[in-house]
């Protein structure tokens, strides 16, 4: 089992690339961290959107999930990116590059 961490922004080809070159299997997970934002994002959930329509294209059972990041508390942020890679099963991968959108300000 592996499974992805990333940040989404608006290009999903920054998440798409490195887990295409990481590989893809039926028991792969994917973690999409998206700051907790109280405006219409449409840019993001569109790169969402991609993400998960490429990803089915070629592991149908690939299983996708997104978690809200709160960009106002430095400290939680971190707890909760921790908290997700100490929950995670198998091989854990991080991607760093994965958005433009803010999830941590200092």
């Amino acid at each position: 089992m592996r499974t992805y961490i990333a940040p989404i922004g608006y290009d999903s080809t920054r998440v798409t690339r490195p887990i295409l070159s990481q590989g893809i299997a039926r028991d792969t997970h994917i973690e999409l961290l998206i700051p907790t934002t109280t405006t219409d994002d449409s840019r993001g959930a569109q790169a969402i959107d991609d993400v998960r329509r490429m990803v089915e294209q070629i592991e149908p059972n690939v299983d996708i999930e997104t978690t809200e990041v709160s960009h106002d508390d430095f400290e939680a942020a971190i707890e909760a990116c921790g908290s997700l890679i100490d929950s995670a099963d198998g091989e854990v991968v991080v991607i760093f590059g994965g958005g433009a959108r803010d999830i941590i300000r200092l």
